[in-house]
């Protein structure tokens, strides 16, 4: 629909801003490819939506990235630097909670979908490889399928310092999720 969008918008005189919360597709959707591999699981982007967002992306007038690296990747392949511009959403400090911090145990923390493209399992070889031992990695989310799940179930019976938290940040609260980590990554590819 957001093609029809944008192309109706066009036709109508309208400016058009597609707002792109990833890298380029092709280097988001190759990275999808590559990591699933891994894990046995396919891509969950068909080829034709792929082609599609291709061809929103040559539609509009601008597009919105959210960061300088996620603006090179729409460069290095020929967009015009004056239709894409990098802004990244707004975070209010105020409305974030403060929590007095505990240095022990150190708690590395990381909120999101468990999934491949989301760059969690690289999270958890570079946390063993840290071999810190008064250190945690608290993962805030859930997996999408089978062949996460049982990776994780094998990564936390290695190493007990992982824990899963299923729990949505909302339902924990800031202070309990933020507030209580010493670090917190996103890995998202």
């Amino acid at each position: 629909q957001c093609l029809e969008s944008i192309k109706l918008a066009r036709k109508k005189g309208a400016c058009t801003i597609l707002d792109v919360v990833t890298l380029h597709n092709d280097v988001y959707g190759g990275a999808m490819i590559r990591e699933g591999a891994r894990f046995g699981i396919r891509s969950p982007q068909h080829p034709k939506l792929g082609r599609q967002i291709l061809a929103e992306y040559e539609a509009v007038d601008f597009l919105r990235v959210m960061s300088g690296p996620a603006r090179a990747t729409f460069l290095e392949r020929g967009f015009d630097p004056k239709r894409v511009f990098a802004a990244a959403p707004p975070v209010e400090l105020p409305d974030l909670p403060s929590t007095p911090y505990e240095p022990d145990p150190f708690i590395v923390c990381s909120v999101g979908l468990l999934d491949p493209a989301k760059g969690f399992h690289h999270l958890i070889e570079a946390f063993r490889a840290l071999d810190h031992r008064n250190s945690e990695l608290w993962l805030w989310g859930n997996t999408g399928n089978r062949a996460v799940a049982r990776y994780l179930a094998e990564q936390m019976s290695a190493c007990p310092r992982i824990k899963l938290k299923p729990v949505s940040v909302r339902e924990a609260g800031h202070a309990k999720v933020y507030g209580v980590s010493s670090v917190l990554v996103h890995a998202s590819l």
